[in-house]
């Protein structure tokens, strides 16, 4: 038996990252709403990277870089993860997370691990985008990620036992996007330059550019 707290806690991120270039999608005189396109790259790029590295299958992950106007960038991830995709039917139906995984109730250990690894994700967006710049984090859109968050820790019933949950998988997002920089840089770099990437160019990416490897415990 474990909780998932210590599921999260002994995440192995063994190795360290190598650099190949220098930042990506970066200007000294960017534009205001150029700023917050590249942001939205940073945002959208730390969502990717870090699914990727947690067993996620990524399909594409987009950013309008048409937009005129700072309120109309966005961007997306679509990701899906066949190992949990029983878990994740039960999650949508809003299982509640116990607090202990049932070594006798397999459903249960793999609900708690999509339900880690979709708050630690959810957490990702907003960390790249702050290690990025943090004076963006007031023109780049979070709410979707903050009602994400919301609605996974819902499924915790002790408010008490949903802050430590949502702190330590926001610091997990932290260490796991800073040891993967170098492939979140080119990710953003060209997502400000193409707009959509698929999942197998992430892929080559993270190869390219992170010794890196995830374990689960």
């Amino acid at each position: 038996m474990e909780t998932w707290a210590t599921y999260i806690d002994q995440l192995v991120i063994p190795g360290k990252c190598h650099r190949r270039g220098g930042k990506g999608g970066e200007g000294a005189t960017m534009k205001p709403n150029q700023k917050t396109l590249v942001a939205g790259a940073y945002h959208e790029a730390g969502h990717a990277v870090v699914a990727t590295l947690l067993g996620d299958t990524i399909v594409d992950v987009r950013l309008n870089i048409d937009a005129r106007t700072v309120g109309e960038i966005e961007g997306r991830v679509t990701r899906h993860n066949p190992a949990f995709a029983h878990a994740e039917r039960l999650l949508a139906a809003n299982m509640p997370v116990v607090r202990r995984t049932d070594d006798a109730n397999p459903d249960m250990t793999e609900l708690m691990q999509a339900w880690g690894t979709n708050l630690i994700v959810a957490f990702a967006g907003p960390e790249a985008q702050r290690r990025h710049d943090p004076k963006s984090m007031r023109s780049y859109r979070l709410r979707d990620d903050e009602n994400d968050i919301t609605q996974l820790l819902r499924q915790v019933s002790l408010q008490s036992t949903r802050e430590i949950y949502r702190h330590r998988a926001k610091r997990s997002a932290a260490v796991i996007v800073r040891k993967c920089w170098p492939a979140i840089e080119k990710v953003a770099a060209a997502l400000v330059e193409r707009g959509v990437l698929t999942g197998e160019e992430i892929k080559q990416i993270i190869d390219e550019n992170v010794r890196v490897k995830v374990e689960r415990p």
